[in-house]
């Protein structure tokens, strides 16, 4: 779908890597820029296989990669050509770095006036913590994800452990590119497109305050949802925990009639979402009593599908992967690896966030640092000798 796209892709870690691959994913020529020797810093992290990172290898999918030296004039005049005949840029640089090495928006701007400039911070490119850095554990802690997802007992707050900043912004970005090149399609113009880690954690919390109150909404509570009852998190054992989702009152009582409980779907304390809210310890207990009757998680959950109630077994990664539904559906698959992972183990991974009806996804392989050096630096004129002979200079000044 985006064949004939051309994105730079001046992204290191997670998040600006994952707006690349998806747009990857649907068919754009990303041109993956990474420091000589070092590469992104997702290459090193820990989890390797053959010496690259599992995570830079899903992340990376389907690019190709060049070193630049952009503390280099050399390198920063490369990127500039490169830039000349792109229709994308990603960057995830600490707020006012590009700029200072003459690459941030506008200067783009001046040699390609219809680019789409993404630019993806934790704080964003304005405001008083613009130029602050942070990562995803940042990003938990100032959303209020790490203050929220706290066990009630103990109240010590707590990361969620996928580092959701990144990926929620990756693809906040993935979804805006798309809709600044929509409207370049329409208007000639391109425009830069400010992402934030921090942002995009606090859309997902909607509503901040009680709009009666003008309190805030939300309590610590751990695995019980504070508005709707039974919606949470139950106990079979210490191993073993299934989510149950009862959020109206007809889901209440196909519960009811599930655990063959009719004096709790006729009693009056219970006969609203907002009335059992307020029971929500004692509805809790009842339903982990009848989760711990059964020989198996499984013989509770087959009644629970029975009677249509939504459910599910918390699952653990090893469960997901051999889960018929997220193999059946291509939802993870098994993903090629670079050409130096000559172990080549088996790599499976989520990919795609969408299916098409007219559209298969492009799933490639990562490439190996500066892979394409040459395939990439021929387009802009530079001969195979001079590709050499700079490359050779940066790898001696790292």
């Amino acid at each position: 779908m985006l064949k004939g796209i051309k994105v730079l892709d001046f992204t290191s870690n997670l998040a600006g890597p994952t707006a690349g691959a998806l747009l990857a994913d649907i068919g754009a020529r990303v041109i993956h820029v990474e420091r000589p020797v070092i590469g992104d810093d997702n290459r090193n992290w820990a989890e390797q296989v053959d010496g690259t990172c599992t995570s830079h290898i899903i992340c990376n999918r389907s690019k190709e990669s060049v070193t630049l030296d952009l503390k280099d004039p050399e390198g920063r005049k490369i990127a500039l050509e490169l830039a000349k005949t792109a229709d994308i840029q990603i960057e995830s640089a600490k707020p006012g770095s590009m700029d200072k090495m003459g690459l941030g928006y506008e200067d783009i701007k001046r040699v390609n006036p219809s680019i789409i400039y993404c630019s993806i911070s934790a704080f964003g490119h304005t405001g008083p913590y613009s130029a602050r850095p942070g990562y995803d554990v940042i990003s938990q802690a100032y959303s209020g994800f790490a203050y929220y997802t706290t066990p009630v007992e103990n109240g010590q707050p707590t990361l969620i452990t996928p580092t959701i900043a990144d990926f929620i912004a990756g693809m906040n970005a993935y979804g805006n590119i798309l809709a600044a090149l929509y409207n370049r399609d329409h208007t000639g113009n391109g425009q830069h497109v400010d992402i934030a880690l921090t942002r995009s954690l606090l859309f997902m919390w909607g509503c901040f305050t009680h709009p009666y109150t003008g309190k805030p909404s939300r309590k610590r509570s751990g695995n019980v949802n504070a508005s709707l009852c039974p919606y949470g998190i139950f106990k079979y054992d210490d191993d073993n925990y299934v989510a149950i989702g009862a959020a109206n009152n007809a889901l209440y009582k196909k519960l009811c009639v599930a655990m063959e409980r009719q004096d709790m779907a006729d009693n009056p304390n219970y006969a609203t979402v907002k009335l059992r809210a307020k029971h929500v310890k004692e509805i809790y207990q009842a339903i982990e009593t009848w989760l711990q009757s059964f020989p198996s998680i499984q013989d509770a959950i087959k009644i629970l599908d029975a009677h249509g109630v939504a459910n599910c077994k918390i699952n653990s990664l090893e469960d997901i992967e051999n889960d018929p539904h997220a193999r059946e559906c291509g939802w993870i698959r098994e993903i090629p690896t670079p050409d130096s992972v000559t172990s080549r183990p088996k790599q499976l991974a989520a990919v795609g966030i969408a299916d098409f009806s007219g559209y298969e996804l492009n799933v490639g392989k990562a490439p190996d640092l500066g892979q394409h050096n040459h395939k990439v630096l021929r387009e802009i004129g530079m001969s195979d000798e001079e590709i050499d002979a700079i490359q050779n200079k940066w790898k001696k000044s790292i």
